[in-house]
């Protein structure tokens, strides 16, 4: 049995067989079995873990070789991506740029590479409701836990009387329920400035079946899983504040805060860095034409009329 050594620091295992003296020098085989955890800390997908052997022998004859052998791994890990776009208005007269996106699922990574969900609305006024989507897409290889999302309520926009009507849901139709972050607990804890009385949101997390059922995974689960799986889609509505001024550009961000690779693991996003996406609703400024409607003599034509005529404008 031989002599185990290791030193974290440095990552390695030692295994020493000290001296052994076989007369008849057959040759032996030495066969080695271990196992190794592999860590959770954050990793970019697809790259390798690469395991290296190193065997010495030494003589009596104070002479010495040596052998090496590698093994990679490839490690797998989850990549989210976020985009945001305006899905619905109840201004008729409102223009969808570039198109009139449909968030209701069945949706999959193919679906949004034909058609992304990132449009903005031009032509809005005043008190007018308009929707939102954010979709969170996991195009790495492996699930993603404990995704926490937050947004920006912006100045021009108002919390609708209804509230916000905040559901969410994955690619496939599964429901997603979600653990509001900030002191309101509630769905407006979405809004990292916002205030509403007892202190500013801090956004949401996304709920993990892992969390009650051990085994079960993350809610958003790697882009090799079944369609639809890898895709998070969350819809809310706000109201433009009836007393903005036009013209206007309103631009309104969401944001992925955390994401870990496992049940309350290590956040895979740096402070400043997290991903993000905005959508911008245009208010115009309204237009004024006037015109002639009639005139009170009948041989005037146009905008030529007489001394003394009465002209009725529209």
């Amino acid at each position: 049995i031989p002599g185990i050594t290791s030193n974290a620091t440095d990552n390695v295992v030692n295994f020493a067989f000290g001296d052994f003296d076989d007369p008849a020098s057959v040759s032996t085989t030495i066969d080695l079995l271990f196992t190794f955890t592999i860590g959770n800390d954050p990793f970019a997908d697809g790259l390798f873990l690469t395991n290296q052997v190193l065997a010495t022998e030494g003589t009596t004859q104070g002479e010495s070789s040596s052998s090496d052998s590698i093994v990679q791994i490839q490690l797998r890990e989850p990549a989210l991506l976020v985009s945001k776009g305006v899905t619905g208005t109840d201004n008729t007269g409102a223009t969808f740029q570039p198109d009139d996106d449909d968030p209701t699922p069945p949706l999959t990574s193919a679906d949004l590479d034909a058609n992304p969900i990132d449009s903005d609305l031009t032509g809005a006024d005043g008190g007018d409701l308009v929707e939102f989507t954010i979709t969170i897409e996991n195009e790495g290889g492996a699930a993603a836990f404990d995704i926490a999302v937050s947004d920006v309520l912006p100045a021009g926009f108002i919390i609708p009387g209804g509230g916000i009507n905040l559901p969410a849901v994955r690619g496939d139709g599964t429901a997603v329920t979600f653990t509001p972050l900030g002191p309101n607990n509630n769905e407006i804890d979405i809004f990292r400035n916002n205030d509403a009385g007892l202190g500013l949101g801090q956004g949401i997390r996304l709920d993990d079946p892992e969390e009650t059922n051990p085994g079960a995974g993350g809610i958003c689960q790697s882009a090799e899983a079944a369609p639809g799986t890898n895709i998070i889609l969350i819809t809310y509505s706000l109201q433009i504040d009836p007393n903005i001024e036009a013209p206007a550009t309103i631009t309104n961000l969401a944001q992925i805060d955390d994401y870990s690779n496992s049940e309350g693991g290590p956040d895979f996003i740096e402070d400043g860095s997290e991903p993000n996406d905005d959508a911008q609703v245009e208010v115009f400024e309204p237009e004024i034409a006037k015109s002639i409607v009639t005139t009170s003599e009948a041989g005037s034509t146009g905008a030529n009329t007489l001394i003394g005529e009465i002209v009725r404008y529209r």
